[in-house]
């Protein structure tokens, strides 16, 4: 599997793109800015946000995570 080597780059997801798996991620600049996560029920939203929030955590950056309706709380 190729690495996504940029430090600035959160991976949270795998394609296979070109025949070849690689880490799918957004730059950190981008997040910082405004992130939308849309989608049908069970299309892994919240799926996407817990790996961003363990991608910080194991990176040791900050975060402040509001769940209000508790969905990663059993996580």
């Amino acid at each position: 599997m190729t690495n996504v080597d940029d430090k600035n780059v959160t991976a949270f997801a795998r394609t296979n793109f070109r025949n070849q798996e690689a880490k799918f991620g957004i730059k950190l600049d981008d997040r910082r800015r405004h992130m939308y996560l849309i989608g049908k029920t069970g299309m892994g939203k919240t799926t996407v946000l817990e790996n961003m929030v363990i991608a910080d955590i194991r990176s040791g950056n900050g975060l402040a995570l509001v769940d209000p309706h508790g969905d990663l709380v059993d996580r």
